[in-house]
């Protein structure tokens, strides 16, 4: 069970993922992963999910957005306050986090392993047709997930964690980071009880939110959410780091079973569990699909695999 300071403090700090956690585990929040129909059956045949660098992905770039918008924000205006009411707090405080900012930034741009799955309607049309957008984008298929193992307060022997994408122009960032500002000037006196390496790890904690998190406002209907994974930090019996060439590039992978660990109390990971439904999106063979995947499924413990299966007939022009 989270703990009220936890829950406070991320009010604090980074108050749009907290929300959007509290309301996703709430109600019963489901993904979905749009990819092609390859991708797909390695995925559930393996019985792994791929976490690639974001330095070779789309992301980098946004990567790079939520940089540029976090340095303006620093020294603006609303960075100053920030700066003043932190080295009021504690002496020394702004060159300990820069500091401590400094030395993660090279870590969060290239050691920083990622999956991007997006918010998914289950209650509505959406999970009979997806998402038109995500098809013309991203694949033919989507794979419906229930993400309950991603949204415990503690990642335990999983040791990777999801957080909702923020979507912002550089205007709206900067309105958000003068909220988290105001944020702290009123709960002054609290923070200072928390010590400062609190405080500290909490600041470096919100930058890293900013940075791998934060989109341009123009890509807000894919409603992202990121599956992330930094091995030089975390370790686990689940996670293994492999080389594979993707699209003509070697470069290092991460993979995470899908298996569950009861001794460590970890469980919906399985297959059966984790994946809720495949939607077999606009191909040329549908039928043909959704047999290749009714085969796997069963292959992986899924009783009634077709029942999972549903062929979306939403017309999207070649």
């Amino acid at each position: 069970m989270i703990d009220d300071d936890t829950v406070r403090l991320a009010g604090i700090f980074i108050p749009y993922f907290r929300d959007k956690r509290i309301f996703a585990k709430d109600n019963g929040q489901r993904f979905a992963h749009y990819t092609s129909a390859e991708s797909a059956i390695k995925m559930l045949d393996k019985g792994e999910v791929w976490l690639r660098k974001s330095s070779v992905m789309n992301d980098f770039s946004e990567i790079e957005f939520g940089f540029s918008n976090l340095h303006a924000a620093w020294n603006s205006p609303a960075g100053l306050k920030l700066k003043n009411l932190l080295d009021s707090m504690f002496e020394g405080s702004v060159k300990t986090i820069e500091n401590m900012f400094d030395q993660e930034i090279a870590n969060i741009r290239s050691g920083t392993f990622l999956t991007c799955i997006s918010e998914h309607d289950h209650l509505k049309e959406e999970h009979v047709y997806g998402r038109l957008s995500m098809w013309r984008a991203y694949g033919n298929v989507a794979l419906v997930l229930r993400p309950d193992v991603f949204m415990r307060e503690t990642t335990g022997v999983l040791q990777a964690y999801s957080n909702p994408v923020d979507y912002h122009t550089p205007q709206s960032f900067q309105v958000a980071f003068a909220n988290i500002v105001a944020n702290v000037k009123n709960e002054f006196a609290y923070l200072q009880a928390q010590g400062g390496q609190m405080v500290w790890s909490w600041m470096l904690f919100m930058m890293r939110q900013m940075l791998i998190c934060t989109k341009h406002k123009g890509f807000s209907e894919e409603k992202e959410w990121r599956i992330i994974h930094t091995p030089s930090q975390d370790k686990s019996p689940l996670i293994r780091n492999e080389i594979e060439v993707i699209r003509g590039v070697a470069q290092p992978v991460v993979k995470l079973k899908l298996q569950n660990v009861p001794e460590a109390e970890l469980t919906g990971l399985d297959i059966p569990s984790f994946i809720e439904r495949v939607i077999i999106g606009p191909t040329q063979h549908p039928w043909v699909q959704r047999e290749a995947f009714a085969t796997i499924l069963e292959k992986k413990g899924v009783a009634d695999p077709y029942g999972r299966i549903v062929i979306s007939d939403i017309p999207l022009r070649q």
